[in-house]
């Protein structure tokens, strides 16, 4: 597994199930994926360690098929990043309580599969 995405409400969905642009598109609250960035200059990408999973909480969230990523950020970005570098598949954030950000906060960092 490279990559899931934990919505609102406690449902996930991950490479297994689709593909990023299969995913559903409302009520994200984060992403966890695997980072291969070893091949990328700016040091911000690289992980510590090869392998190494990162948990992203934003807005808006975008795939690249370049980078085989996701990406995080707000609309301005996903526009520039849609403009020049190909960013697709756009996925909207959510608001929701603060018991359940916990809660999904929990599950995102206690995943067995990262």
């Amino acid at each position: 597994m490279q990559w899931r995405i934990y919505y609102e409400g406690g449902a996930t969905f991950d490479d297994s199930m689709g593909s990023a642009a299969e995913a559903p598109a409302i009520g994200v609250l984060s992403i966890r994926q695997r980072l291969d960035c070893s091949h990328h200059p700016s040091e911000w990408l690289k992980p510590e360690q090869p392998g190494a999973s990162a948990i992203e909480m934003a807005e808006l969230y975008w795939w690249r098929e370049d980078e085989q990523a996701w990406f995080r950020g707000n609309l301005v970005g996903f526009l520039d990043q849609a403009m020049h570098c190909g960013a697709q598949y756009l996925k909207v954030g959510r608001a929701v309580s603060h018991a359940e950000w916990e809660r999904t906060l929990t599950s995102v960092s206690d995943d067995p599969d990262f």
